[in-house]
């Protein structure tokens, strides 16, 4: 499990600095695009080799669900049984499951740049009473989601993660992309929070949007781009922290 555990936390760190790369290029418009997870797969399948990277990365994604799977389940990561414990270990499954989705969408070729999947499973939510009140519930979460990724990057608890931190190559480097990277995270969640809510209350479903969407919605502000820029380069440090936090946590960190 601890391999697992290292291989799809480094995949979620490779896939978080191409979008971070990517969307910063297209931000000062030198190349690149606007990208989320959707357009990094659709960037690689155009390299060389590019169909056996995907399927790696789609593999890379599996892997980090199953260890997500594996913590809520069988509480890989000890949290407990009490109220807090609970919370979190549902949180685990939530995040197993979209990357489990992820990676059999990859496998099957069924993997677009369009939002129609999620668009009509939240249309279906939208059009009953009970799956309204689900979604505003959900947009909540993702806020306090938002709030505490934004509090563990300014307070640098992302720490009590690493492990060994005495051989960590670079102490800087690790303080700032965990800061810099769970800050943006949580920017991140609070907007996908807010486009949930506002889905639920024009009760539009086409106004959830992914990553790609967010960075398109930071661009309609006045400078836009270095919004984006800014977001982009914090997505580029998320994706640094992983690679410390795969090689000095341990599986029960």
């Amino acid at each position: 499990m601890e391999t697992i555990r290292k291989i799809g936390i480094l995949t979620k760190g490779i896939i978080y600095s191409l979008v971070g790369i990517l969307t910063f290029l297209a931000a000062i418009n030198y190349g690149g695009q606007v990208s989320g997870k959707n357009k990094v797969i659709n960037f690689l399948e155009q390299q060389t080799f590019g169909q056996t990277l995907v399927l790696i990365i789609a593999s890379g994604f599996l892997l980090y669900a199953l260890w997500r799977f594996y913590s809520a389940f069988l509480d890989g990561k000890n949290e407990g049984s009490d109220k807090k414990g609970i919370v979190k270990r549902i949180g685990y499954f939530i995040s197993g499951g979209i990357y489990a989705l992820l990676s059999i969408s990859i496998f099957t070729k069924s993997l677009s740049s369009s939002n129609s999947g999620k668009t009509d499973a939240a249309q279906m939510l939208i059009d009953n009473q009970a799956g309204l009140i689900l979604l505003y519930i959900i947009g909540v979460i993702l806020f306090f989601v938002g709030v505490y990724q934004s509090y563990k990057g300014y307070t640098l608890k992302f720490l009590k993660d690493i492990e060994n931190s005495g051989s960590v190559e670079s102490k800087t480097i690790l303080k700032k992309s965990g800061k810099y990277g769970h800050i943006a995270r949580g920017i991140s969640f609070l907007i996908f929070g807010f486009f949930v809510i506002v889905a639920a209350y024009e009760k539009n479903a086409g106004a959830i949007k992914g990553l790609e969407g967010m960075f398109n919605y930071l661009q309609t502000y006045q400078w836009g781009n270095i919004l984006m820029g800014l977001m982009a380069v914090g997505f580029l440090a998320y994706g640094t922290y992983q690679y410390f936090l795969a090689r000095y946590s341990s599986l029960y960190s």
